[in-house]
């Protein structure tokens, strides 16, 4: 009879690791699909473009990489204009 009134043990989920590494995952993934933030993507100009660009003040500095590529970095002023969006 001390056996009836006994409850049986329920068995709680034991906790997973994996939760870990898929939050940890979606997160990667989420910042790529989303841009991450403040980090914004390059994208290359034209001559042209790049000539009316340091006409109107538009760049703040420039860093030859070698002597095929140039990184343009502009002002805050100038990210905030339609033409560069």
């Amino acid at each position: 009879m001390a056996n009836e009134d006994k409850k049986p043990e329920v068995k709680k989920p034991k906790f997973n690791a994996y939760w870990i590494y898929a939050s940890i995952i979606i997160i990667i993934i989420g910042a790529q699909i989303f841009g991450g933030g403040s980090l914004s993507q390059p994208s290359q100009t034209t001559e042209t473009d790049f000539q009316e660009y340091l006409i109107n003040g538009d760049v703040e500095k420039i860093e030859i990489v070698n002597r095929k590529l140039a990184k343009v970095y502009l002002t805050q002023e100038a990210k905030s204009k339609e033409v560069h969006i």
